[in-house]
């Protein structure tokens, strides 16, 4: 059994279970092998959503509550102005936004509450002029 990979089944001969760098479905991990079978159909039936997250490496929000970035965003002014600071530092917001943007999401993507990648004028309500300002400047200049 000498040279076999461990990607050749679930498990690989050892019962051991390689991962794929920087790939999970719904918080976990996927294997070589489940990784392999990403462009097979079970996955489009179940609705599964799988997207490599290496951009999200050394964002702000890793590891926080998913629900903070939507519904406690939208229902709580002092929520959303916190969100909006933590992303506010973030060295990502550049990127999370563009991507937020380009593949049409809701919640907040860069400091942004969208709505099918457009901005929400309802949940950004609470942004002043001096707040917008201040993430055009963020988003639009060089960073050195």
């Amino acid at each position: 059994m000498a040279g076999r990979s461990s990607t050749t089944s679930p498990t690989g001969w050892a019962g051991h279970v390689r991962m794929a760098s920087g790939v999970m479905v719904s918080g976990t991990p996927l294997s070589d092998y489940q990784y392999s079978l990403m462009g097979c159909t079970i996955f489009q039936s179940l609705s599964i959503m799988v997207y490599n997250i290496e951009w999200a490496d050394g964002a702000a929000c890793v590891g926080l509550r998913t629900n903070l970035f939507f519904d406690d965003y939208e229902e709580n002014v002092f929520t959303a102005t916190a969100v909006d600071t933590l992303c506010g530092q973030c060295i990502k917001q550049r990127e999370c936004l563009a991507l937020g943007v380009s593949r049409r999401e809701w919640g907040v993507w860069g400091g942004i509450y969208l709505e099918d990648g457009l901005i929400s004028d309802e949940f950004n309500a609470h942004k002043s002029s001096e707040d917008w300002e201040q993430l055009w400047l963020t988003l639009t200049t060089q960073m050195k």
